[in-house]
This record gives structure tokens, C-alpha cells and sequence, in this order.
């Protein structure tokens, strides 16, 4: 269960070793969340804010820890990786 959520940490402010690589499966009510964030100051809208804010609401959010790195360098890599993560 994610308790928090921090974007780009530096390594010394880490609070752990975990990382968020990017696969994500929400409900719906996410897409809620996004539209209430602002942007970074680098100007983009950070998803670990949405997810902050479903946190922070009482909501469950849950990190699946999955021990599997693909690179998706190439078209074909990238191809591969889209029915893989069918079967996960």
C-alpha cells in the first residue's frame, strides 16, 4: 500500500530504494486526480501528484512490485512489451 509517493528525489532524500517504472493500472477515479493538480515547476503534470492526492483522500493505492526490466529501445522491443503486458 503506498503511503507516499516522491518525484525525482534526489538519491540522498530517497525515502526508499523502490522506483515507479511506469506501468500503471488505476480506477477511473484517477483521471479525477489528474485534473485537480497543477503543474511542476518544470511545467508538466507529475501523475505522483495525482497519486498523492488519492492518498491523501483515504483512497487505497497499491504498488505491485514486479521484478522484470524490458527495453523498449526499438519498434519491435516496444512491440513485444505491448502483448507482454496482456499476460500480466
Amino acid at each position: 500500500r503506498v503511503i507516499d509517493i516522491v518525484e525525482k528525489p534526489k538519491p540522498e532524500e530517497a525515502p526508499s530504494k523502490l522506483g515507479d517504472a511506469g506501468i500503471h493500472v488505476f480506477e477511473p477515479v484517477i483521471f479525477d486526480a489528474i485534473s485537480r493538480i497543477k503543474p511542476s515547476v518544470r511545467n508538466e503534470y507529475q501523475l505522483t501528484d495525482a497519486i498523492k492526492m488519492l492518498v491523501k483522500a483515504g483512497r487505497t493505492v497499491v504498488f505491485k512490485k514486479i521484478h522484470l526490466h524490458i527495453d523498449v529501445g526499438t519498434l519491435r522491443d516496444w512491440w513485444k512489451t505491448l502483448h507482454l503486458i496482456d499476460y500480466m
